[in-house]
């Protein structure tokens, strides 16, 4: 009886311990951080990120580049959203140290951002630098939130793209 007892109290603690380890181990987008130059875990990253509307054919890494290619046909970039491209981009510059730029495509590239772009709208909507996030996983998660939540003009993009 008393083995039974510390018995049930240590499956007790053990169970404790493993519910209390689970939920303070939530992972973070920021755990995916890697380099370019691991093009397979570039391809997950890209997998992993909420596209909305968007569905990709395939991820293409080359020369500090990456390339998403989306299927369908090519939208009117005139109107078009371009939060999702633009926020987006802007995580995958931070998560994928050494990218210089991320391309969308459908059949021909449409759609760009690098990172001095990327760096501008940081600087002027959160007054931080890629590598601040990329260091700091309190600033990461809010900059996601803040992402979502920012209204990006279709006409400055699209103006600078043509």
């Amino acid at each position: 009886m008393f083995i039974k007892n510390h018995l049930k109290k240590a499956m007790l603690l053990f169970i404790m311990i493993a519910l209390l380890s689970a939920c303070s181990s939530k992972e973070s987008l920021l755990d995916l951080k890697t380099d370019i130059s691991r093009s397979e875990e570039v391809q997950e990253i890209v997998k992993t990120l909420d596209w909305k509307k968007y569905q990709i054919e395939k991820t293409e890494v080359e020369d500090g580049e990456i390339r998403i290619y989306f299927v369908g046909e090519e939208p009117d970039f005139a109107d078009e959203d371009f939060n999702t491209l633009v926020s987006k981009g802007i995580i995958l510059l931070i998560l994928v140290e050494n990218s210089e730029s991320i391309s969308y495509a459908y059949e021909n590239p449409s759609f760009s951002i690098d990172v001095p772009m990327a760096q501008t709208i940081l600087d002027a909507n959160f007054q931080k630098s890629i590598e601040d996030y990329r260091s700091n996983k309190d600033d990461f998660e809010e900059l996601l939130s803040r992402l979502s939540e920012m209204e990006i003009s279709n006409d400055v993009f699209y103006d600078q793209n043509l």
